[in-house]
């Protein structure tokens, strides 16, 4: 007879083995087994068309401004294009968009915020130098019309009761993913003699502890591979119909982006400045969108000298050596580690972009993918 271990239960000779717990007996009980279908990949995309908005000054093959894919409904959502096209015009909110070079403006009726813009091509329509790069761009003094409180019932962004991101934000704001996720700044961290020079601390409730990018106001949770598509400039948050959503820049070889994260709305905001989403959707635009330097011919340019802002006429070859793609900024992550600072209570914040908050492995869900 075989020893009993100490609490283990007299052995039933009528009965088999014990059942390891969690294992689910299949056979007797009528339960079948259920798996999951294997995943298919996503459509290859068939290529939306792009909308082009162009400047008015210039001849035709020398004006464009931007594009946008159409992915609103088969164009593009107007007060988004008009942001755009407004903040390569140096914040002019007062420009408008047009069919034709020298007017006149959309009929009333396609005015609205929200309403989309379905044909081919557009002018923003007004005469202005054009802000080159994100380095010359000046934070405005007021935001545009559809980004103020009154125009569109915009979201609240909730106040907090913790500056540490990870216990207001809890989960990623894209996603509501709870692993594994990182802080995303806003404005990033290679950014801060920006931030330093358009004083972006005055929107913040304690500026003397924002004069770098590392406060709470500029930085979500995001997951991990949200984090690397918001990097890469592959989505921006805007405004749209009174919230905050997702809005997918870029024409990829598939469906995936525009299906899972076109006009996604994030999860709630707490305690982040709109100033920074505002001044982030700018760096998109004009790292990413933007087409106008890329064309490399002479131009009229609103750039930033001594702290002073000046217009400058360049010839093609100064445009093409000062700002051509080879010296554009192509991401937003900090290409070096920082020390990091003794005075905040929030160390995660002092992380460089390219350093993991948690180490977790990636669930079964992330889009870490090189789109």
């Amino acid at each position: 007879m075989e020893p009993q271990i100490r609490g283990q239960a007299p052995a039933d000779p009528g009965v088999g083995p014990r059942k390891t717990q969690g294992v689910v007996p299949v056979s007797g009980l009528g339960l079948k087994l259920k798996l999951q279908s294997r995943r298919q990949p996503y459509d290859r995309a068939t290529v939306s068309r792009n909308v082009f908005f162009l400047h008015p000054g210039y001849p035709d093959g020398h004006n464009f401004l931007l594009s946008f894919p159409a992915f609103d409904s088969g164009g593009v959502h107007h007060a988004t294009a008009h942001v755009a096209c407004a903040i390569l015009a140096d914040c002019r909110w007062d420009g408008y968009l047009s069919l034709t070079p020298d007017g006149p403006r959309l009929p009333e009726s396609s005015l609205a915020h929200d309403d989309i813009l379905i044909h081919d091509k557009y002018y923003f329509c007004l005469k202005y130098p054009v802000v080159p790069s994100f380095d010359n761009f000046k934070f405005p003094s007021s935001l545009p019309p559809s980004w103020l409180p009154d125009a569109n019932c915009l979201p609240r962004i909730e106040p907090a009761t913790s500056d540490k991101v990870p216990v207001r934000d809890e989960t990623c704001r894209i996603t509501c993913s709870s692993s594994p996720y990182e802080i995303a700044h806003i404005v990033p961290v290679k950014e801060a003699k920006w931030w330093r020079e358009n004083a972006m601390f005055s929107h913040t409730p304690k500026p003397s502890d924002s004069m770098d990018t590392n406060c709470p106001e500029n930085a979500m949770l995001m997951r991990k591979d949200i984090h690397y598509l918001w990097d890469t400039h592959k989505f921006a948050i805007v405004l749209k119909a009174g919230k905050w959503v997702l809005y997918v820049l870029e024409n990829s070889t598939t469906d995936k982006l525009r299906e899972k994260y076109h006009n996604l709305e994030t999860q709630r905001l707490s305690k982040v400045a709109r100033q920074f989403l505002f001044a982030r959707f700018a760096l998109a635009i004009l790292n990413q969108q933007a087409l106008f330097m890329k064309q490399g011919h002479a131009c009229t340019l609103r750039v930033i000298t001594d702290g002073m802002q000046k217009t400058m006429e360049l010839s093609g070859d100064k445009v093409r050596s000062k700002f051509g793609p080879s010296n554009a900024k192509s991401g937003s992550r900090s290409p070096t580690k920082r020390p990091r600072s003794t005075t905040r209570d929030n160390d995660a914040l002092d992380r460089d972009d390219t350093e993991p908050l948690l180490t977790k492995e990636l669930d079964e869900d992330d889009e870490l993918t090189r789109l």
